[in-house]
């Protein structure tokens, strides 16, 4: 049998996970420049669609830290 020792949970970032916030950081550092340039019904369908891809990425997170402390648990 091989000792299998229990390693710490990693944490692994994927530019999927990263996405989501260069996205807020562009829209709004556009926003300040330009307020003009969004009309009202773009910026409600950019801020769900943002709102959307932030709640995807934090819960791909937890998945995947749940997963690897359940993992190590055994």
């Amino acid at each position: 049998m091989t000792d299998q020792t229990k390693q710490p949970a990693r944490f692994s970032f994927t530019a999927l996970d990263l996405c989501p916030v260069v996205l807020v950081l562009f829209i709004f550092e556009n926003e300040i420049q330009n307020a003009e340039f969004w009309s009202a019904t773009t910026l409600k369908i950019v801020t769900t669609m943002v709102a959307a891809s932030l709640a995807f990425a934090l819960g791909r997170l937890t998945f995947k830290t749940v997963k690897n402390l359940l993992i190590n648990r055994q």
